[in-house]
């Protein structure tokens, strides 16, 4: 994947095929401590703890136990940023995915469309509530796809809109 908000996308997606209907997105950057964070929670299903050790070492799609090859590429990015990511989860309450690696580093993938990536879900998952939040140093911006489906009409041009103001947002943080 070529940028954080594809493996955001993923990591959504996984959320959802876990049967959520709350997912919370947080996109965190910290300069004086070199630190870039992305955490994706969910109220899906859970995993068990054999179910993380699986997703994080696949390397290919396997039918037999639905796991992709999502996780094993986000932490091969996360790694080459000097970085780590974790895997909490339980049982029928949920499961939290946290990467965190250099926010100065080369090889550190750019945050990407994150408009495109919200739009994206909200227009698909419209039963979904999807939470963003973003935290730079002591900069704070909050989204709830509640407040959105509650004000528009979900047309093509809202959802437009949508990407273009979350885009603009997220500008500040790269």
């Amino acid at each position: 994947m070529k940028d954080i908000s594809l493996h955001i996308l993923d990591l959504s997606i996984n959320s959802l095929k876990a049967g959520a209907t709350d997912v919370f997105i947080s996109i965190q950057e910290n300069t004086a401590d070199d630190i870039f964070k992305i955490v994706v929670k969910d109220n899906g299903r859970g995993m068990s703890s054999e179910d993380i050790k699986e997703a994080k070492a696949h390397s290919c799609v396997k039918n037999k136990s639905n796991f992709g090859i999502g996780i094993p590429l986000l932490l091969k990015a996360v790694q080459d940023a000097e970085g780590r990511l974790e895997i909490s989860s339980e049982i029928s309450i949920g499961t939290t995915v946290e990467a965190v690696m250099k926010l100065g580093h080369a090889a550190r993938k750019p945050l990407g469309d994150m408009g495109a990536t919200m739009a994206t879900l909200i227009a698909c998952y419209p039963d979904v509530r999807f939470r963003l939040s973003f935290l730079k140093n002591n900069q704070s911006f909050s989204f709830n796809s509640d407040e959105f489906k509650a004000e528009k009409t979900s047309s093509q041009s809202d959802f437009k809109h949508l990407k273009q103001y979350i885009n603009e947002l997220a500008g500040s943080f790269e």
